[in-house]
């Protein structure tokens, strides 16, 4: 820290600190248990509005995710099915094929 501007004795601290302690609430305004009350209703309710928005927002998040899951679950069976069917025809074709070759 930096040297004292100026050196002051005891008394004249004393004499600071009780000017200081008598005007200390005309300089900063009086400050009532209401407008501090006021304030944390404020931020509080801010802070209830942005929980709620999270919230709704990862339920948003949750719905879309679970519906995207159940359309892929669809296209998977779709593509399971022409798997199928594909496997079907060439078993078709090959006991066709061997058919006709021992025929």
């Amino acid at each position: 820290m930096g040297e004292a501007a100026m050196n002051l004795t005891p008394e004249q601290l004393t004499t600071i600190g009780e000017y200081v302690r008598g005007h200390i609430h005309e300089w900063i305004g009086p400050q009532s248990d209401t407008s501090i009350s006021e304030r944390d209703l404020d931020q509080r309710e801010r802070i209830i509005r942005v929980e709620e928005s999270l919230k709704l927002g990862f339920e948003q998040s949750d719905k879309r995710f679970a519906d995207l899951i159940h359309q892929m679950d669809k296209r998977f069976e779709q593509v399971d099915k022409r798997f199928e069917q594909v496997d079907c025809v060439s078993a078709r074709c090959s006991v066709i094929s061997q058919q006709v070759l021992f025929s």
